[in-house]
């Protein structure tokens, strides 16, 4: 009789890979709405590829230009929209089946005017009409009032006071002024 042979099972299976995760970082990490910026993306454990790599900043904020200068670094265009959400914003990054995130955050832009459409008027000068133009403000009608200092009266208030003014949307407005005989020359602010 033949000796018994031995049977064992042997079974492979595939190893788990030992590879770090890809993560990524911006540089600048935060831009101020109606900004128009070139973004630093600094990857580890990625593989950038100018063919296959896609980039993402949220809504709000649009990718312009990629430039891949190598398998762990970005050159990325991007314009932030004026009405972009202040906030954090997820930065997607992905080529093929690799993914990462992280985030930007979109500040919000500063109040500012921007303009006048009459930048003097002499004294004893009366309905002088003014056009004002804004950047992020939120000018709502019979809430928005403007001063041109002394001497000046707008929309018929008192002479240095705040008066009305027209709003026509949340960054233009009509002032009305009327200058005293007195008011003294100079540049307001």
């Amino acid at each position: 009789m033949p000796p018994a042979l031995a049977v064992a099972a042997f079974c492979l299976t595939a190893a788990a890979s030992f590879l770090p995760a890809a993560t990524v970082s911006v540089q600048p990490n935060a831009g101020v709405q109606s900004a128009v910026q070139i973004v630093l993306v600094n990857g580890s454990g990625t593989h950038f590829d100018a063919a296959a790599t896609k980039l993402s900043f949220g809504p709000g904020v649009t990718v312009s230009s990629v430039f891949v200068s190598g398998p762990t670094q970005l050159q990325v265009g991007i314009s932030v929209a004026a009405n972009a959400s202040a906030g954090s914003h997820t930065v997607t990054v992905s080529t093929g089946s690799e993914t990462a995130s992280t985030s930007y955050t979109v500040q919000a832009a500063p109040q500012a005017l921007t303009s006048l459409s009459v930048n003097a008027a002499a004294p004893g000068a009366s309905n002088v009409t003014v056009q004002l133009q804004g950047t992020a403000t939120a000018w709502a009608s019979g809430k928005t009032v403007a001063s041109f200092g002394p001497g000046v009266s707008v929309g018929g208030a008192a002479s240095g006071a705040a008066g009305p003014v027209t709003v026509t949307s949340s960054t233009t407005a009509t002032a009305v002024l009327s200058v005293d005989a007195s008011a003294a020359l100079s540049t307001r602010t």
